[in-house]
């Protein structure tokens, strides 16, 4: 039997969420002379910017984790938390392994915005309209820009632009998916425990 507590996973996807957009935009600000086209989200993780990012990152990905833990705990679902617990995971280990770090920080990043894409695409299984829908595009498109990314190709938004068109929509998903999960409204007979 189901312990029913979805809605607290949800409530910390939505904290998480929230206040890494937050810290985000603070961290910008603080960094003197940064440019969202031209500067990547990571180089946010160095300088005077990095007391409130780096934290701000790790404590993200740790709140993912949870949530993770609970919706599995919960449902049984295999797939879906582990993608979600990578998906924090990648984003802690953002946090703890600055861009300076080099291979070990784009491998995090990488893993954190794979993982995020595929979840958001995976949550269609399980939930319900009009939010299957939404996780499905948010996740394809954040996707798809990655492998844009990839290639170098920038769309003339720049390396920093582009690569919020892969981390926001999965940010994005992550809070109304909190929402949608803390709503209590779920229909938990969604979540196979066989998956």
């Amino acid at each position: 039997m189901m312990k029913r507590t979805l809605p607290a996973a949800g409530a910390l996807l939505m904290i998480g969420s929230a206040q890494c957009i937050l810290a985000m935009i603070v961290s910008e600000a603080l960094y003197q002379g940064y440019s969202i086209a031209n500067n990547v989200i990571s180089d946010l993780g160095v300088g005077i910017s990095a007391m409130i990012f780096n934290p701000s990152i790790i404590i993200f990905g740790v709140l993912v984790i949870i949530a993770a833990y609970i919706l599995f705990q919960d449902t049984g679902n295999r797939i879906h938390s582990v993608l979600l617990f990578l998906a924090g995971g990648g984003a802690a280990m953002v946090g703890f392994f600055p861009l300076y770090w080099g291979i070990v920080h784009y491998i995090s990043a990488g893993t954190a915005f794979l993982a995020g894409g595929l979840v958001a695409i995976v949550s269609f299984v399980y939930t319900r309209a009009p939010f299957r829908w939404f996780s499905i595009v948010l996740g394809s498109f954040s996707i798809a820009v990655l492998l844009l990314y990839i290639s170098g190709i920038y769309l003339g938004i720049g390396r920093g632009g582009m690569e919020r068109m892969i981390a926001y929509p999965v940010i994005i998903w992550t809070a109304c998916y909190g929402g949608y999960l803390s709503a209590g409204t779920s229909d938990f007979s969604l979540f196979n425990k066989n998956n």
